[in-house]
């Protein structure tokens, strides 16, 4: 069975609100732990936007920005498929 038009198909929605892109934001945020040493919290904006922190290096930013643009794209690509959202092996 599919659900659909449970909830409006907005920008915010199909990148942050959406209870299956929110696990993706979680994985993105551990390997950013992982790799920084330190845990990086995403509002709306710094998905849909792009992030910007001043106390962290430019390049950092930018290599954080091109990880947000790569899940995003995953996003775009599945989101009009029947599977539920999981990184590709």
């Amino acid at each position: 069975m599919y659900i659909l038009f449970l909830y409006s198909e907005t920008i915010e929605h199909l990148f942050f609100e959406c209870v299956q892109v929110q696990g993706l934001w979680i994985e993105l945020n551990g390997i950013l732990r992982k790799k920084l040493g330190k845990s990086i919290s995403f509002d709306s904006e710094d998905i849909i936007v792009g992030y910007k922190y001043e106390k962290l290096k430019d390049k950092v930013v930018v290599e954080i920005n091109n990880m947000i643009i790569k899940y995003k794209w995953f996003v775009l690509k599945y989101k009009n498929t029947n599977t539920m959202l999981r990184k590709e092996d």
